[in-house]
Parts: structure tokens; C-alpha cells; sequence
């Protein structure tokens, strides 16, 4: 590995961004098609979805991070990111996520026979 840092070129720099401002785009198209599907499917009120969106957001400000903090001082033989990846929690985490897409399904199938 070498020992000297090698700085960017502005190619490099200009490729990182668009490759990132891209993802950004379908994050946000993303979030707008959750918008209208919460206040089409769902029913709620568009003010209720913008402070939920809102929440999540600071949330996530919050939240990442105090992650990034653990994350850096984990030291496991599997490395830093790894006990996340094989613990319990994640385990936990995925079937938390099963069971709560298993039950938004069941509520827009419900929602969609019912009108």
C-alpha cells in the first residue's frame, strides 16, 4: 500500500458527483411516488406524510452519526462493519422487515378491494 497520498483530478471529482447527483435523483423520485402513494392508497393527509417524512428525516440526522461514532471504535475479528452484518441484530432487523412489508401489502390489498 502505498504511503503517499495521491490527490484527485478534477475528472475524478466531476465523476464521483454526477455519479452521486444521480442517485440522489431516484432517491427523490422515490420519495415523491411514497408521497402520493401514503396520501392516494393509504389516506392520509398530506400534512400528516410531510411531518412523518420530516421526522425520519431529523431522525436520520440524529441517528448516523452516533452510528458512524460506533461503528469507527468496533473493533471485532471480522472488522469494523461485520458484527452488524452477523449479530443478532440483523437477524432481528430482517424479520422485522419481512413481517412489516407482509403487513403493508396486506393493508393496500385491503384498502384497494374495499373502494
Amino acid at each position: 500500500m502505498p504511503t503517499i497520498a495521491e490527490k484527485l483530478s478534477l475528472k475524478e471529482k466531476v465523476g464521483y458527483a454526477l455519479g452521486d447527483t444521480a442517485a440522489y435523483f431516484i432517491f427523490q423520485t422515490m420519495v415523491m411516488f411514497q408521497l402520493a402513494f401514503y396520501t392516494d392508497t393509504f389516506g392520509i393527509t398530506a400534512a400528516a406524510v410531510g411531518t412523518l417524512l420530516v421526522v425520519v428525516r431529523v431522525w436520520d440526522a440524529i441517528f448516523d452519526p452516533i452510528m458512524g461514532v460506533v461503528a469507527h471504535r468496533t473493533k471485532t475479528k471480522w472488522g469494523k462493519f461485520r458484527r452488524g452484518f452477523f449479530g443478532p441484530q440483523s437477524r432481528s432487523a430482517s424479520w422485522d422487515f419481512l413481517r412489516s412489508s407482509r403487513l403493508i401489502s396486506l393493508q393496500a390489498e385491503n384498502l384497494c378491494m374495499s373502494t
